[in-house]
Formats: C-alpha cells, sequence, structure tokens
C-alpha cells in the first residue's frame, strides 16, 4: 500500500511540474515577445527573463503541492501554515534562479 501512495505522490509530482512548465512556457513566449519591444530588441534580456521565470514558475508548482502535504504530516492545517512557506521558499528560489542565469548570461546584455 506504501508503494502505492508513493507511486500516485510521484504521478501527481509530475503533474504539477508539468503544469507549472507549461505556465512557464506560455510566459516566457509571452516575454519572448514583448520585452524586445520595450528593450531596443534585446533578445538576451528576454531569454534571461523569459528563462528564469520558466524555471521559477516550475519548481513554484511543485513546492506548493508539497509544503501542504509536509505539513500535513506535522498534525498542522496546510490551508493555515502553507502561504507563508511557499510564498518565502518561491521568493528565494526564483530571485536566485533570475540572478544565477542572469549573472551567468551578463556577457551578453
Amino acid at each position: 500500500m506504501a508503494t502505492s501512495r508513493k507511486k500516485g505522490l510521484m504521478r501527481a509530482l509530475v503533474r504539477e511540474f508539468g503544469t507549472g512548465l507549461l505556465i512557464g512556457l506560455s510566459c516566457a513566449i509571452v516575454l519572448l515577445l514583448i520585452i524586445p519591444i520595450f528593450f531596443d530588441d534585446s533578445l538576451y534580456l528576454a531569454g534571461i527573463v523569459g528563462v528564469s521565470l520558466l524555471v521559477s514558475l516550475a519548481m513554484a508548482a511543485v513546492v506548493g503541492s508539497i509544503v501542504p502535504l509536509v505539513i500535513n504530516k506535522f498534525k498542522l492545517d496546510p490551508a493555515i501554515a502553507s502561504g507563508p512557506f511557499i510564498t518565502t521558499f518561491n521568493d528565494i528560489v526564483s530571485i536566485t534562479i533570475y540572478f544565477s542565469i542572469a549573472t551567468t548570461l551578463l556577457q551578453f546584455l
């Protein structure tokens, strides 16, 4: 029975990750179209922001599904306790991803 629950959990996490990737990909495509209009055809800037958003949204989807499960294991109400943890973690991870990609590709800007 535990194996069945692990498979179900992994399936749910993969689905959440896929959803995050699709949302991130659509946002990245929109940014790739909009940023060059406002910033003098800067495709590198659009790429940096687009890839950062893609990765951040995919990670946020997974974290948003894992944190309530972990909090539920501690016998706490996931609806109340998840918000601050998810928001803080997503902010830290997203800004780290953005700065890492931007620092790596800074020579192209």
